[in-house]
Order: structure tokens, then C-alpha cells, then sequence
């Protein structure tokens, strides 16, 4: 959301004896739309500085506020702050007046549209909570049996016997994004097939509230629809077909939830998609020590019929495991579709080729076969490139030429191993350039005790922006304390829901003006 401006402080608001649920102080916690409430908030002003902002402009007292912790700590306070001034009323009026925050207000005024306050809830609101993406979920709040006011005109919570309590509100409308010229889901790192008994268990979960995420944000239109979901590698632990093929039911499941099938699914291998057990065949271990090594070259053993021939048994089991997705089942590949619009390239280059253990920085190539992908790329086509390892940090041997090339056809770079969601624009001398999204991992590495999990995924897509230019918006997702998946606010901007970049390298047709 853009920025507050300041308005003149509101006057107090004068006391009302039918008092509104959320005016008694102390603020009433104990009821469902209190916390609804605080979630709406953190969502719409998602920093410290932009609530700070509000609370002055309605002209709450600011003494006793604390801005330590998370931004629900944070609420939580500010909420106490203003109930016990009574001027809670006052601020809610103000996030109404602010049209920054449109689509929060539908659920704001349903929220506080009852003027009769209620008894304690005999159950607590689902904890399920709508991410920071767009609005948050509507609370289902369920009417106690001693709420509402007494038609009898008696003292607040006092029913009269044959009174019924007010239905709950309905749903608001949800915001509907604007239509993309393309959009997909983007997963990487979901190292199925973990060892350990205790991470297994945390995998399943995890890659279950992975999939109620897409479920639900596609459900409620939250976010484009996608066309596709890519995924970059290391899709199994350590490359064993019973890993893949539990991997194989997973995606398919994603993808029904967003109304896709397993032929809209993408791939790229990662380094955990190698079977290292084919490295004790001696000519397999020899041919790759030399390859990496640098003292033969990788082209000339892609060239070699027998050479690719052991190259290709290490992945045996995810290219049988990619036979059933939309993506050719090989080591490497390229694919041009129509969108309508323009045509999309997408590329799937290998950098786990030479992959092999633990030493492999600085020691993979992509070479120049895969390269050579890109030599029918056009600026009236959208070049989107998949690899799984990113094109810094040193990981590939020939990392810089791989990276020139990239920069200079392509113009998204999707890639993970990284674990840590990034997005990056990149330009070059000429003007033109690439945006490389790095997704976080679907299932991440556990962390030390006290340290927040880090799993991750992005929905993004490419949607047509000022003067004809095509721009990439990002929704970039992750785990959160409450085990769930929410907005990553520290991969958009301060107050937005969204990432965008611009694309300089396509150029768009002009979009159709009515006469």
C-alpha cells in the first residue's frame, strides 16, 4: 500500500451506552473478530511505520505503545492502546478513509457492523488465517447463545428467551487481480524422500499446507490463475524412483488444486536428483572426475553416444519421473508455445549434470549444447529459462559465459538451491536484461531451536504494464510461525503486496483500443 498521508487528528468519539463489541476496554480478546481484527490490520499496514502513521493521524496517544516483536505484536498493542483511550473507534474510522487500503474495507465494516456486544465465543476462530497477499479471510464467527442485545430493551448480553442472535456477516468481496498475459506457481527444493523419521512427518505437513495455500488463494482469487507450475530441481532427496514417484502424486495434487493437470508441470533436475550410487561404476566415476576436473570437456561428452550414456543413468530415475509432466523427459530441453499475445520460450537447462557430493561449488558446467537453446530467442517472444542452480555465488564452473548468455536472450531466469527466496533485476550495457527469481525451498533445512523455518514458494506472472511494457509481479510466499504459508514481506516492497519488475528485452503488441 502507498504510503498515509497526514490528515488532522479525529475528534474522540462521544460515548454511546449501545457501546460497539470492540469500545469496552479492555480490548476483548476472548472474542473471534478481535483477533480477525488485529490480522486484518497487520495485513493492510504491514510495517511499523505505516501504523504509526494511522494511529497519529486518528489521534491516539502513542506513550505506552510497543514496537517490539512481530507486526502482531505490534497490533496487539496498538489495539489496547486505542481501546483503552477510547479511541479505537477513531482509527478504524481512519483505515476507512484510507483508499490505499480499498480492499481491506468490505471486511473492516462487516467486522464492525454490530452494535451489540457478545459473550464470550465457546469455541476459538479457525487459525487459518488469509495471508498478507491481499485481504484476509473473513472469520467464521459463530453467534453465542446469551449475545445480542435484549429486545425488551434490558441491560447489554441480556437475551430475551424467544430472541435469536444475528447471523454472521457475509463474506465480503474478494479483490480479483488483473487478468496476466501469463501466470504460474513456482516450486523448487522439495527434497522428497528425507531420511529422518521426525523430518518426514514435517515434510508431509509442510507440502500438505503447501498445497491448502494454492488451494485456497486460487479458490478465493487472491492470485492469478496459472498456466503453469515450474519446478527447479531437487525434486527428490537423493534420486531413488520411490522418492520421485512420491514426489510424481504430490505435484499432481498441487496442480488439481489450481485446476491443472500433471502436463502443465515443468522440470528441472537438481543435485539431490542424482542416484550417486551410479558413481561406483568405475567408468562413470572416471568420466565424471575428469569432467569436473575441467580435464575433458562436457560438449564433447554430450557428443559421445556412450559418454551420455552415463551421464544420463545418474538421473535414470527423474527422467522416467518426468515422463508423466509437461516437460520432455531428457536431460536438458526447450519448448515454444503460442500464449496468444507472444510466444513463449521455456527452456530447461541442467546444471546438476556433473553434481556428485558435497564439494560440487565451482565444479558443475552447463556447456554450451544447452546454451545453444537460446539461439532462436526473438524480442517478440518471452524467454523463460529454468535451471536449479543460479547463476552466482560461483556454483558452476563456467558460471560467467552461462550468465552473459542468459542475460543477453532470456528474460526470466527461474532457478532454487539456494533455499533463500530472491528477486533480482539484471540489466547489461545495451539497455536490455533478465529478472532471476530464486524460490525459497518448498521444504526447507531444519533450523537451530528458536529459528523461524524458511520453506517457501512464489506465484507470479507477467502482465501488461505502461506504454505496452510487460512487467513481472511476484507473490512470494512463506512458512510462517503459525504453520501456515503467508505473504513474505521481506521480498516486496515496504506497504505492497506484490514484487513487480520490468521486462526490458520483449516488446509486446500493441494492446486492441475500442473505437
Amino acid at each position: 500500500m502507498a504510503e498515509l498521508t497526514a490528515l488532522s487528528p479525529a475528534p474522540p468519539q462521544e460515548s454511546n451506552p449501545m457501546a460497539l463489541w470492540f469500545e469496552i476496554a479492555p480490548y476483548p480478546w476472548s472474542d473471534p473478530r478481535a483477533v480477525a481484527l488485529r490480522d486484518l490490520l497487520v495485513h493492510a499496514y504491514a510495517d511499523v511505520r505505516s501504523a504509526r502513521i494511522l494511529a497519529q493521524t486518528a489521534g491516539v496517544r502513542l506513550g505506552n505503545w510497543n514496537t517490539s516483536g512481530g507486526m502482531e505484536q505490534v497490533w496487539a498493542s496498538l489495539l489496547e492502546t486505542a481501546t483503552n483511550q477510547a479511541m479505537l473507534g477513531a482509527l478504524l474510522d481512519r483505515v476507512l478513509a484510507d483508499r490505499n487500503v480499498a480492499g481491506f474495507h468490505p471486511e473492516l465494516r462487516s467486522l464492525r457492523q454490530d452494535k451489540a456486544p457478545r459473550s464470550a465465543p465457546t469455541a476459538a476462530p479457525d487459525s487459518l488465517s488469509d495471508t498478507a497477499a491481499n485481504t484476509a479471510a473473513t472469520p467464521s464467527v459463530a453467534a453465542s447463545s446469551t449475545g445480542g442485545a435484549s429486545p425488551k430493551g434490558g441491560p447489554p448480553g441480556q437475551v430475551h428467551p424467544g430472541a435469536k442472535s444475528p447471523p454472521p456477516p457475509a463474506p465480503p468481496p474478494q479483490p480479483v487481480p488483473e487478468k496476466p498475459l501469463f501466470s504460474w506457481i513456482h516450486l523448487s527444493d522439495i527434497h522428497m524422500g528425507l531420511p529422518s523419521a521426525g523430518r518426514g512427518w514435517d515434510q508431509e505437513m509442510v507440502l500438505d499446507a503447501l498445497a491448502r495455500d494454492t488451494e485456497k488463494l486460487h479458490r478465493d482469487g487472491l492470485v492469478p490463475a496459472p498456466r503453469a507450475i515450474f519446478v527447479t530441481g531437487d525434486i527428490a532427496f537423493s534420486g531413488k524412483p520411490e522418492q520421485h514417484e512420491k514426489a510424481a502424486f504430490w505435484l499432481e495434487k498441487v496442480a488439481a488444486t489450481v485446476g491443472l493437470s500433471a502436463t502443465h508441470v515443468y522440470l528441472v533436475p537438481g543435485n539431490h536428483d542424482v542416484d550417486r550410487d551410479a558413481d561406483k561404476d568405475r567408468h562413470t566415476k572416471r568420466l565424471l572426475g575428469l569432467l569436473r576436473d575441467g580435464k575433458e570437456d562436457l560438449d564433447e561428452a554430450l557428443k559421445d553416444p556412450g559418454d551420455r550414456a552415463l551421464l544420463a543413468k545418474r538421473m535414470a530415475a527423474y527422467v522416467d519421473f518426468a515422463k508423466s509432466f509437461g516437460s520432455p523427459a531428457d536431460l536438458h530441453w526447450s519448448l515454444t508455445k503460442d500464449l496468444g499475445t507472444f510466444t513463449l520460450n521455456l527452456l530447461g537447462l541442467n546444471t546438476a549434470i556433473l553434481a556428485a557430493d558435497s564439494d560440487d561449488h565451482g565444479k558443475l558446467r552447463l556447456g554450451n549444447e544447452q546454451l545453444a537453446r537460446l539461439r532462436d530467442t526473438r524480442e517478440d517472444q518471452l524467454t523463460l529459462v529454468l535451471t536449479h542452480h543460479p547463476f552466482a555465488e560461483g556454483w558452476l564452473h563456467d558460471e560467467k559465459n552461462a550468465r552473459d548468455w542468459i542475460h543477453q536472450r532470456a528474460d526470466i531466469h527461474l532457478c532454487g538451491h539456494t533455499h533463500d527466496a530472491e528477486a533480482a533485476a539484471h540489466r547489461t550495457a545495451g539497455g536490455t536484461g533478465i529478472v532471476t527469481v530464486v524460490a525459497g525451498a518448498s521444504h526447507g533445512d531444519k533450523q537451530p531451536d528458536g529459528v523461524p523455518e524458511t520453506h517457501g514458494y512464489n506465484w507470479a506472472g507477467v502482465f501488461r504494464g505502461a506504454n505496452d511494457r510487460p512487467v513481472l509481479r511476484v507473490w512470494p510466499r512463506v512458512w510462517s510461525r503459525r504453520k501456515d504459508f503467508r505473504l513474505d514481506v521481506n521480498h516486496v516492497p515496504e506497504g505492497k503486496l506484490v514484487a513487480e519488475h520490468d521486462l526490458h528485452r520483449i516488446r509486446l503488441p500493441a494492446a486492441a483500443r475500442r473505437p
